[in-house]
């Protein structure tokens, strides 16, 4: 007994360690499988928290694809939108330039208001005293027509078509290019024809003003252009200005009326003097004065001491002495030319020649050809009529010239003003553009004045320029040409109809 106890003391031992160990692994089981179990329910919280955010981010990017997609569909209206403004503000934009952004070249159109009207030539003795066989004609109010304005009732005039009636018999595909209407203005002249037929049917509105061909100076086309400018009366013209009249009457450098002996006649005609009108109108007549501007390195304030010497004609100033000339000048301490050159060609224009003003070129510039008829410079981009005569003033009158000049001599003749903005490098491109699309490079203008067409029967503004534009400027190459080459270079519409016989025929009689 003594001998076994050791042994069932150390079994004992055993199985209390034994059962220690199992109770220990037992109470961690069940500490580890409720720590289990919680893991597991938040881990399932956690799942059901990832799939409800799940849920709400494939709505909300759901939300944001159709937010997207709304926004693409107003990116692209907006992109439409500025595409059709950017066009709209180009076409302006183009318009604005092609006036040259001036307010004084959108009033020089005004000057395009001129008739093509069948008038019989026109001498240049008083309006008074001959029968010139014209009726200035009655001229509807084209504003009235959707998208007609000032500018293009002047060219619809200058055309010849003054009534309503006119313009509804008129072929709408003809009207642009007889108007003379530029390919990015936009026009539409079908609806110009069908206004003018309805306008053409109601009663006729009588026009009232005064016969400004009465006034000394004033023929008819240029009182249809007056008229047609909303100058009516000898009042109108009487408060009116040289500066306004110029850019009505649009006459070129070699053509300048005297708009200050036309005020002095409307203001007297206006305020009833007749006897103070008919006493200028004779001194006016008697004196027969001479645009002594014309003549080179004459201007106007030499022109008024020439006119207080009694120098008014060409002929008076052809048979001065130059000694006299300079006494003259220093007695009005005005400043003196040169003289014998003065009188040199006052000799040529009283005998009724051509005179050319030859410019100075650089010996660098290679000429090819000398034309006797400039080119219309207008259609240069930036260049308006104002501009166009000072180029000619100084016998610049030629597209390739104009390109070919140094940008500070360009901006000496236009002496634009610091708020026109005016872009001389465009100018001289357009130019340059305009000579190779002509055939005109290495070609200038030798300076002659072209012979005034505007009287003859059926020429007005739009076909003179066609006419110089061919090389065709004076009566004598008229004279020359056969209907066929005149109807092809002059390109009339048809509801002109155009006498081109008659030209050549006139031309012949100014010859004789």
């Amino acid at each position: 007994m003594v001998v076994y106890l050791p042994w069932i003391t150390f079994f004992i031992g055993i199985l209390v360690g034994w059962l220690l160990t199992w109770l220990m692994m037992t109470g961690n089981k069940r500490d580890l499988q409720a720590r289990v179990a919680q893991l597991e329910n938040e881990l399932h919280n956690r799942d059901a928290d990832l799939v409800a955010c799940e849920n709400q981010s494939l709505e909300k990017a759901a939300e944001f694809k159709e937010q997207i997609k709304s926004l693409k569909t107003d990116l692209k209206t907006c992109r439409a939108e500025l595409k059709t403004v950017t066009a709209e503000l180009e076409a302006r934009n183009k318009d604005f330039e092609a006036s040259a952004g001036e307010l004084e070249i959108l009033k020089l159109e005004l000057a395009e208001l001129q008739a093509a009207a069948a008038a019989a030539a026109l001498d240049s003795g008083r309006s008074m005293a001959v029968d010139v066989g014209f009726e200035v004609p009655e001229i509807d109010d084209f504003t009235k027509i959707t998208g007609i304005g000032p500018a293009l009732a002047a060219r619809l005039s200058n055309a010849g078509i003054y009534r309503y009636a006119d313009l509804a018999h008129a072929d709408h595909q003809e009207l642009p290019d007889a108007l003379g209407i530029r390919p990015w203005q936009k026009v539409e002249p079908e609806v110009w024809v069908a206004e003018a037929a309805v306008l053409a049917e109601k009663p006729t509105q009588v026009s009232v003003g005064d016969d400004l061909t009465l006034l000394e100076g004033v023929g008819p086309t240029y009182a249809t252009r007056l008229r047609a400018s909303g100058i009516t009366t000898f009042e109108q013209l009487a408060s009116s200005n040289e500066e306004t009249l110029a850019m009505i009457i649009a006459a070129p450098a070699w053509r300048r009326p005297n708009f200050a002996d036309w005020i002095a006649q409307a203001r007297l005609a206006a305020a009833g003097d007749d006897e103070g009108f008919k006493a200028l109108q004779e001194e006016l007549f008697a004196r027969q004065d001479e645009n002594l501007v014309l003549i080179a390195g004459i201007g106007t304030q030499s022109q008024e001491v020439l006119h207080k010497g009694g120098i008014h004609t060409y002929a008076a100033l052809a048979a001065a002495d130059p000694a006299d000339l300079s006494a003259l000048f220093a007695a009005e301490e005005a400043r003196s030319g040169d003289f014998e050159a003065w009188i040199a060609e006052a000799k040529l224009r009283a005998a009724g020649k051509r005179v050319q003003h030859q410019r100075k070129r650089a010996p660098e510039l290679e000429v090819l050809e000398v034309r006797s008829c400039p080119q219309d410079l207008e259609l240069i981009y930036g260049v308006g009529t104002v501009y166009e005569q000072r180029l000619y003033e100084v016998g610049i009158g030629s597209f390739w010239e104009v390109g070919m000049l140094p940008e500070a001599e360009l901006e000496e003749i236009l002496d634009a003003k610091a708020f026109q903005d005016v872009d001389l490098a465009a100018i001289k491109v357009d130019a340059l553009r305009l000579a190779e699309e002509t055939g005109s490079m290495g070609h200038v203008w030798d300076g002659s004045e072209p012979d005034n067409f505007e009287p003859l029967e059926g020429i007005g503004p739009v076909l003179e320029r066609r006419l110089y534009a061919a090389g065709i400027c004076t009566f004598e190459a008229l004279a020359k040409q056969t209907k066929e080459y005149l109807a092809e270079v002059c390109h009339a519409p048809a509801f002109q109809k155009v006498d081109y016989g008659r030209w050549i025929e006139q031309a012949k009689e100014r010859l004789s």
